[in-house]
């Protein structure tokens, strides 16, 4: 008997403990779907949101981003997709970190858009979106956390490149930011936490206390462990984390019957000693210099490659992140891009300051290679023309503050080690100094700074039309600006309409014509794009252009004048003679 009182007791409790334990967490459950359904916190909790005024389209949501880091937001690239696919449009989704999303230029400069441009000018079945997603200092958690929003997205082909950032950025083995036990686990836990309004609340209160030292750049906020000595047990965690995020990821996506390539990783080699102190990864590097010094390349580059791999601070993925790529290509649908073996090939196996701007980030000639190698991939190696491609020049305004942010990291760590971030300023200060005399440099200046915006400053130059600035130049600020405003028909048509004045800007009015074709679909671009292919005696390419302007608006005057130019050159003057009378009919009846 007293044994069965003391079973029902010890039953008794059990159960007043568990209802214990449950109690708030069933209230916090309750509380967290009252939340959600009143909307509080709703708008960070969607990957995409529609544009304000082009409910019709969507684009990555910063409030979104910004879960991944405590004290600001990631810019992300303005590049919005339709809302509603359907099934004449070919999208690609672009993932990664600070190269993918263009640092230190505008996202328009950087690859993605390079990529783009050249599939506008080929696809004239279809039409072209793609959406950039890159991110400074975000890592393989930030693409395993959409990996699902991006394939709800349906694209068709999703291009990778990742694998810098492992150590440094968000959630990164190394980092001041998000870094939790290192454990892979556990840190997809916390990813999946910052999806509640209660959870999200919490962390932001508690990162009031742990604001950003403004006057630091990122590159020395993030770091939290430098000297990663090769192979130790942190070294082998950030290849492992980025391992096993990215093949769930890739396998996420293939299975989804999404075609995917993964690009290897490219870095400065010849012209970037080593960040940190290992004096073996010194030694190494100063023997490559001096091998290439005697014409050595093939040892050279050998010897540039040890060096980086022993260089301690890890901004630079080691060969490991690109061995763990190339093994990408054993699952269905990735195919795996060798833009490593291409870059140095192009470099004569010295990949330096004449493909990129600083330690790992590509200038505008190199972010343009890039894109050219992931187009004749997309097109299995039998890529049509580009027609507008030549010498890529960025616009004045984008180059000047490209070069002050540059300026700026190299004033600090780890480019300068021990400097207070008065000395740091002051330095950064002496550069600007030296400078501001250019033309825009003030302008740059404050965007640098963050007193101004791109887009407002590159519409004010605009229209304050500098007499110093070339036709060129300002063709190219238009250029910009159209990447802002990619649904501005008005815009859109003011460009090209001054590009049309002067046959030697054909290959930059080109690309903004595709553009607004692809974005829009509307009659000028198309008719505007017809012209500069008949201009460029791409004859096949104008005629399938009228015949789109043609089935839309059989009257237009420009699409008829345009076809009597081309049965010109194709020899069928009768039919020329045709659709000349029909212009002039219609030129008559428009007045």
């Amino acid at each position: 008997m007293s044994r069965t009182v003391q079973s029902n007791g010890r039953t008794k409790t059990t159960v007043f403990a568990l209802i214990a334990i449950s109690l708030p967490i069933i209230l916090i459950v309750i509380l967290e779907a009252v939340f959600r359904i009143a909307g509080i916190g709703s708008a960070a909790y969607r990957e995409f949101v529609p544009l304000p005024g082009r409910e019709d389209h969507l684009a990555m949501n910063p409030d979104y981003v910004a879960r991944y880091f405590p004290s600001f937001v990631p810019a992300v690239p303005f590049t919005p997709f339709l809302k509603d696919k359907d099934d004449f449009t070919f999208r690609v989704f672009v993932v990664g970190g600070s190269s993918t999303a263009g640092f230190p230029y505008q996202f328009y400069h950087g690859f993605p858009r390079r990529l783009a441009a050249r599939l506008e000018a080929v696809s004239l079945d279809r039409r072209v979106e793609v959406v950039n997603l890159g991110m400074s200092a975000v890592n393989s958690y930030t693409i395993w956390d959409l990996r699902n929003a991006i394939a709800d997205a349906d694209p068709d082909v999703v291009v990778v490149y990742a694998g810098h950032n492992e150590y440094y950025g968000s959630f990164g083995a190394a980092s001041t930011v998000n870094n939790v036990l290192n454990s892979v686990r556990l840190k997809r836990t916390v990813l999946r936490l910052k999806r509640s309004v209660i959870y999200s609340a919490l962390e932001r209160l508690l990162s009031r206390s742990h604001e950003a030292d403004t006057d630091r750049t990122l590159m020395a906020q993030v770091v939290k462990q430098a000297g990663i000595e090769k192979d130790s047990d942190l070294f082998n965690r950030g290849i492992e984390q980025f391992r096993r995020n990215m093949s769930d990821v890739l396998m996420t996506w293939a299975d989804r019957g999404i075609d995917i390539y993964v690009g290897t990783l490219v870095a400065n080699l010849s012209d970037q000693a080593p960040l940190g102190d290992n004096i073996e990864a010194r030694m190494a590097y100063d023997s490559a210099t001096s091998l290439l010094g005697r014409g050595e390349f093939v040892r050279a580059r050998q010897g540039f490659v040890v060096a980086r791999d022993l260089d301690d601070i890890r901004f630079r993925a080691p060969s490991e992140i690109n061995d763990v790529i190339r093994g990408f290509d054993r699952i269905d649908g990735v195919t795996v891009v060798d833009l490593e073996t291409t870059f140095a090939q192009s470099a004569g196996n010295a990949e330096g300051d004449s493909l990129f701007i600083d330690h790992l980030h590509p200038n505008h000639t190199g972010y343009d290679l890039i894109g050219e190698i992931f187009f004749r991939e997309l097109y299995a190696g039998n890529a049509p023309t580009f027609l507008d491609v030549s010498e890529y020049r960025i616009d004045r305004l984008d180059s000047l503050a490209a070069a002050m942010q540059i300026a700026r990291i190299k004033t600090s760590y780890p480019f300068v080690k021990g400097a207070s971030a008065e000395e740091e300023m002051a330095a950064f200060q002496q550069y600007l100094s030296a400078v501001r005399s250019e033309l825009l440099a003030p302008t740059a200046e404050s965007i640098v700074r963050g007193d101004a915006v791109m887009p407002v400053s590159l519409q004010e130059t605009i229209q304050s039309n500098p007499p110093d600035l070339s036709n060129m130049d300002k063709l190219l600020l238009y250029r910009s600006l159209a990447n802002w405003q990619p649904l501005n028909v008005p815009l859109l048509t003011s460009a090209i309409n001054i590009a049309l004045s002067d046959s030697t800007f054909d290959r930059i009015s080109g690309e903004i014509a595709a553009m607004s074709m692809h974005r829009n679909s509307d009659v000028n671009s198309t008719n505007a794009l017809a012209a500069i292919r008949l201009r460029q005696k791409q004859y096949d390419y104008a005629g399938f252009l009228l015949d789109r302007v043609e089935a839309a608006e059989p009257d237009n005057v420009v699409m008829l004048f345009n076809r009597a130019r081309l049965l010109v050159v194709q020899g069928d003057t009768a039919q020329a003679r045709l659709y000349f009378d029909r212009y002039q009919s219609a030129s008559s009846a428009n007045q």
